[in-house]
């Protein structure tokens, strides 16, 4: 959140974020919680220039957050050197945000959720507070597909 707020306090207009942006520095941010060094799990970037405005970029943060924290908790255990990819891309008014890590994962088929816990369900709720679209591929590690309109 105060990630958010930063970057809102750095545009002219205080209504929308950056994502190409935002989202390594909150990435980062996640990553020295975690103490986890860059040799130890890669992040690769493929962002077009999307701003989201404030009601979409919070749950989009908090999305982020959930997801990242998993890779980094479970996806590579035994200290496995990994790598996780953020991939947004707009198109005809829509954002498209996949996120995915080459982790353990679990060997589900796409479309699956990755088991039952709250961490799921706080997903599903926050891409339905987007009035998005979710697909998960748990085949090889975990791919997260979330899909929802730019504006209201």
């Amino acid at each position: 959140m105060a990630l958010v707020h930063e970057h809102l306090y750095k545009t002219a207009d205080f209504k929308e974020i950056n994502l190409k942006i935002y989202i390594p520095e909150l990435i980062d941010s996640i990553r020295k919680n975690f103490s986890l060094n860059e040799d130890m799990v890669e992040i690769k970037y493929n962002m077009d220039e999307t701003a989201l405005d404030i009601t979409k970029a919070i749950p989009v943060g908090i999305l982020l957050n959930e997801i990242i924290s998993n890779s980094f908790k479970h996806a590579f255990p035994d200290s496995k050197q990994g790598i996780i990819t953020v991939d947004v891309k707009q198109e005809r008014g829509r954002c498209m945000l996949t996120v995915g890590d080459n982790g353990a994962g679990d060997g589900k088929a796409a479309g699956k959720y990755p088991g039952d816990g709250p961490g799921i369900e706080l997903i599903k709720m926050l891409v339905k507070q987007l009035s998005g679209e979710l697909i998960c591929d748990n085949s090889y590690g975990y791919k997260y597909f979330i899909v929802f309109p730019m504006a209201e």
